[in-house]
Protein backbone atom coordinates (compact mmCIF):
# COMPACT_ATOMS: atom_id res chain seq x y z
CA UNK A 1 0.00 0.00 0.00
CA UNK A 2 2.37 2.79 1.40
CA UNK A 3 4.36 1.44 -1.91
CA UNK A 4 2.32 2.99 -4.18
CA UNK A 5 2.36 6.47 -2.72
CA UNK A 6 6.59 6.33 -2.68
CA UNK A 7 9.31 6.46 -5.71
CA UNK A 8 13.01 7.02 -5.69
CA UNK A 9 12.69 10.78 -5.29
CA UNK A 10 12.51 12.75 -1.66
CA UNK A 11 9.07 13.07 -0.51
CA UNK A 12 8.16 14.62 3.19
CA UNK A 13 5.92 12.68 5.99
CA UNK A 14 3.35 15.72 5.10
CA UNK A 15 3.02 14.96 1.21
CA UNK A 16 3.00 11.13 1.68
CA UNK A 17 0.44 11.60 4.36
CA UNK A 18 -1.26 14.07 1.90
CA UNK A 19 -1.57 12.02 -0.82
CA UNK A 20 -3.12 9.19 0.73
CA UNK A 21 -5.49 11.40 2.24
CA UNK A 22 -6.57 12.07 -0.99
CA UNK A 23 -7.09 8.68 -1.68
CA UNK A 24 -8.93 7.89 1.41
CA UNK A 25 -6.24 6.70 3.37
CA UNK A 26 -5.84 7.98 6.57
CA UNK A 27 -2.59 7.50 8.67
CA UNK A 28 -1.28 8.79 11.52
CA UNK A 29 2.84 9.56 11.90
CA UNK A 30 3.44 6.25 14.15
CA UNK A 31 1.24 4.28 12.15
CA UNK A 32 3.40 5.04 9.10
CA UNK A 33 6.26 4.37 10.83
CA UNK A 34 4.98 0.97 11.35
CA UNK A 35 4.33 0.26 7.97
CA UNK A 36 7.62 1.41 6.49
CA UNK A 37 9.19 -0.59 9.33
CA UNK A 38 7.43 -3.85 7.98
CA UNK A 39 8.56 -2.89 4.26
CA UNK A 40 12.26 -2.62 5.10
CA UNK A 41 11.68 -6.04 7.63
CA UNK A 42 10.69 -7.69 4.60
CA UNK A 43 13.29 -6.25 2.44
CA UNK A 44 15.74 -7.45 5.48
CA UNK A 45 14.32 -10.20 5.54
CA UNK A 46 14.75 -11.19 1.91
CA UNK A 47 10.89 -11.47 1.04
CA UNK A 48 10.82 -8.00 -0.55
CA UNK A 49 13.75 -6.34 -2.79
CA UNK A 50 12.56 -2.66 -1.41
CA UNK A 51 13.67 -1.00 1.00
CA UNK A 52 12.34 2.49 2.31
CA UNK A 53 15.16 5.50 3.45
CA UNK A 54 14.27 8.23 6.17
CA UNK A 55 16.62 11.33 5.86
CA UNK A 56 16.04 15.09 6.91
CA UNK A 57 14.37 14.97 3.33
CA UNK A 58 11.45 12.75 3.74
CA UNK A 59 11.23 9.55 2.53
CA UNK A 60 12.34 7.74 -0.57
CA UNK A 61 12.37 4.28 -1.54
CA UNK A 62 16.45 2.94 -2.30
CA UNK A 63 17.48 2.74 -5.81
CA UNK A 64 20.68 1.10 -4.17
CA UNK A 65 22.72 -0.43 -1.56
CA UNK A 66 24.42 3.17 -1.39
CA UNK A 67 21.14 4.86 -0.80
CA UNK A 68 20.76 2.12 1.83
CA UNK A 69 24.08 2.65 3.85
CA UNK A 70 24.02 6.44 3.77
CA UNK A 71 20.36 6.36 5.71
CA UNK A 72 21.74 4.12 8.33
CA UNK A 73 24.95 6.00 8.40
CA UNK A 74 22.23 9.31 8.89
CA UNK A 75 20.11 7.46 11.34
CA UNK A 76 22.95 6.16 13.65
CA UNK A 77 24.55 10.17 13.71
CA UNK A 78 20.81 11.38 14.42
CA UNK A 79 20.59 8.75 17.14
CA UNK A 80 23.80 9.48 18.28
CA UNK A 81 23.08 13.51 18.72
CA UNK A 82 19.98 13.00 20.53
CA UNK A 83 21.69 10.26 23.01
CA UNK A 84 24.60 13.05 23.37
CA UNK A 85 21.78 15.49 24.93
Amino acid sequence: MILDYLSNEWQTKATLLQKMKNDDIILNERTLRLKIEQVNNAYINHDSDTFIVHSSQGYKIACSDEDIIESMKENHKRAMNLLSK
